[in-house]
């Protein structure tokens, strides 16, 4: 970045002016997500883990919970398979 006018303190100033940006760009990404996950989990089931656990393990859950509340809807069409522990051992979360 050689030109006349470039100092060390412009340098700098630059510098910290694309980190706030890029903070700033951050913080409304996360806030966005927040909420987007929220509304996604809203569901008895979630509202006691949904800040405690990673969104990975709740959609996991939400998965199994899928399968059972179909199952239990529709037993003939949907029955469940016996649970083998591989959910459990893969994922240390109850199948």
């Amino acid at each position: 970045m050689k030109h006349k006018n470039n100092t060390l303190l412009n340098l700098y100033k630059g510098t910290v002016k694309k980190c706030e940006t890029d903070r700033d760009k951050l913080i409304n990404y996360i806030a966005k997500e927040v909420d987007c996950v929220r509304n996604n989990w809203r569901h008895n089931l979630f509202n006691y883990v949904l800040e405690k656990v990673s969104y990975k393990s709740l959609h996991l859950v939400q998965g199994q919970y899928n399968l059972t509340k179909g199952s239990l809807l529709h037993p003939i069409e949907r029955s469940l398979a016996t649970c083998k522990g591989n959910f459990t051992a893969q994922y240390d979360l109850p199948c």
